[in-house]
């Protein structure tokens, strides 16, 4: 397969599972689609984390704090951790100013 070139510059190639970009700078960069979905949620957890939404599900809250959501799950039976609002047995959400006031309070 031929590589295809952006308006950017950046050249991008299917190889089997993975994907290369030649990219001008730094030359070939080869990803699979492991790494490349990897790389997908560090960089979603790295946006939560500094502009979280206002409300955030408990995967969201647990990314935001830095733990699982196995760890919201636990706290949420202990009576531990932010506030949170169940309407419904199957969503639970919380508030970025509460998950906010909670962290600071228990740092």
């Amino acid at each position: 397969m031929r590589p295809t070139r952006e308006s950017s510059g950046v050249a991008t190639q299917e190889a089997g599972d993975a994907l290369v970009m030649w990219v001008p700078i730094t030359g070939p960069i080869i990803m699979t689609i492991d790494q490349i979905a990897s790389q997908i949620d560090s960089l979603r957890a790295d946006l939560i984390r500094s502009n979280p939404p206002l409300v955030m599900t408990s995967a969201e809250a647990a990314e935001f704090l830095g733990v699982s959501d196995e760890t919201m799950l636990r706290w949420r039976k202990d009576g531990f951790g932010p506030s949170y609002s169940q309407p419904n047995c199957r969503i639970v959400r919380y508030l970025r100013d509460d998950v906010v006031a909670w962290l600071e309070e228990n740092r």
